[in-house]
């Protein structure tokens, strides 16, 4: 431990001006971000800008500091003086991680805290979703930059590997997921993906300080990365698509006794026209399968559906992706090249429909004003720019559960003599993300602008189970149902 802080303390006094550096960076983009917000005051473009330049020097940064870092003991070659020094090499790796921990990483979420907190947030209630945030930076962004930086010799070939590395992979991924449509990803893929690669990650970069070994150091890094992105190639071309159905069969149970059902409404079957298929690419189809059962004051969250077809010496399963449900239907994608052989054939079609239901909490009733405290932890505002739809409400990383709003709503001026009518809004789930600025916000469009003083009826929905519900279509033209 004595002389893991020993060559900590070396590393920073040797990276000192870097560090002054990154706190002048991170400072001004602590400073500069919130000028960006919705509603803040006299917004200037050319700090729209600034901050655009700061997303983008900061990381550079961090590969600066971390490529110097290593390469103070740099670990390719055999001819490097700090070979003959008494450094256990367990010792050595503790405090480069140490010196990305307290010099890179803990500066970095102090950044995010000054914003939520200049967003009136509270950091602590956030503590989960920063967390959680941090995770994805370390896998994504600080591990592979200690890699690419442990099998180099210098910052610039550290920056031109990583740079290649980066084309390469936008190339790859871009060939392997363009032209199939969305996907549902399988419950779970981030914690087995961030186990399995984050764990390997790791290892590489044990053995590197451990063996210094560079050259097989590399071949076992490029494999990881070669695996990934085959793992990435199968999920987009439905090679697994056995187990991922598995998992998702497994994650939304069909519910025993349960009201829920899917009808199909084949009225406009009998009357197919043939509209002609979109030049190119998938197109949606707009299938009459209605969900009935459900409770009127119930949504859907994370709705995916999955289907297959059947037709003369023809046998189509379509992946999982998330689908638009609504009154009239479900609105799926198809592949171009999957509809070709059953255009203008009778097919038998199997649906299966799976999704979160979500039912309301107890109203909770806020008075608005200029700043007011929202459910779930949120800080919303009446932005004085705005003539409608002026109600902006901020959340810290990642927007709570669907949350309608409603109350009274005025076309005019607020005012004592202002006319007003019943208006209402929802704010949507947000993902959460990997975004330098942890401020969530959204403008809730209530349909007319909230005057300060108006009781505001904030409905938050909660999850209330998961379900499957599966539908056989004997005989269908789907051609009836391109959408157009």
């Amino acid at each position: 431990m004595t002389q893991t802080l020993h060559i900590f303390r070396k590393d920073v006094m040797h990276q000192w001006r870097d560090l002054m550096m990154y706190a002048v960076l991170l400072v001004a983009f602590a400073v500069v971000i919130p000028q960006g917000w919705m509603g803040s005051a006299n917004p200037n473009p050319m700090l729209t800008i600034l901050a655009l330049l700061l997303k983008v020097w900061i990381p550079i940064l961090w590969l600066v500091l971390i490529a110097r870092l290593v390469h103070d003991e740099c670990l390719v070659g055999d001819q490097q003086f700090w070979v003959t020094r008494p450094y256990s090499r367990g010792s050595l790796l503790g405090a480069k991680l140490l010196f990305v921990a307290v010099c890179v990483v803990l500066p970095f979420m102090a950044t995010q805290w000054a914003l939520l907190l200049r967003a009136g947030l509270n950091p602590v209630m956030a503590m989960g979703a920063h967390l959680e945030t941090m995770a994805f930076f370390g896998l994504i962004v600080v591990l592979p930059f200690l890699l690419v930086a442990a099998v180099t010799r210098s910052l610039a070939s550290a920056f031109m590997t990583l740079l290649g590395t980066v084309i390469v992979w936008a190339g790859v991924l871009a060939f392997a997921m363009g032209g199939g449509g969305p996907r549902t990803s399988p419950p779970y893929l981030f914690e087995v993906c961030a186990v399995i690669f984050g764990g390997a990650l790791m290892a590489v970069l044990i053995y590197q300080y451990v063996s210094r070994e560079t050259a097989q150091a590399r071949m076992v890094l490029i494999a990881v990365a070669v695996v990934f992105l085959l793992w990435i190639c199968c999920f987009s071309n439905m090679w697994f698509v056995g187990p991922m159905n598995f998992l998702i069969r497994q994650h939304y149970p069909v519910q025993t006794g349960s009201p829920l059902k899917l009808v199909f409404d084949g009225s406009s079957d009998t009357n197919v026209q043939d509209r002609g298929l979109p030049q190119n690419g998938p197109f949606a189809l707009d299938l009459p399968a209605k969900l009935e059962g459900m409770d009127a004051a119930a949504r859907l969250l994370d709705a995916s559906v999955m289907y297959s077809i059947d037709g003369p010496n023809y046998h189509y399963v379509s992946p999982w992706q998330p689908v638009i449900v609504s009154e009239s239907g479900l609105s799926v994608v198809m592949p171009r090249k999957a509809f070709e052989p059953v255009h203008g054939v009778p097919v038998h079609m199997h649906v299966m429909l799976a999704a979160e239901q979500l039912k309301p909490d107890a109203p909770v009733v806020v008075t608005a004003a200029d700043q007011f405290k929202a459910p779930s932890g949120g800080n919303c505002m009446l932005d004085a720019s705005m003539s409608k739809d002026n109600l902006i409400c901020r959340y810290a990383f990642e927007e709570p559960l669907p949350t309608s709003v409603r109350g009274n709503v005025t076309d005019g001026i607020c005012d004592a003599h202002a006319e007003s009518h019943v208006g209402g809004g929802v704010i949507h789930e947000v993902p959460l993300g990997t975004k330098p600025d942890p401020v969530v916000e959204e403008q809730v469009r209530m349909g007319g602008a909230v005057c300060a003083g108006t009781p505001l009826t904030f409905v938050v929905y909660r999850p209330a189970g998961r379900f499957r519900v599966e539908l056989d279509v004997p005989s269908v033209v789907l051609d009836a149902y391109i959408a157009h």
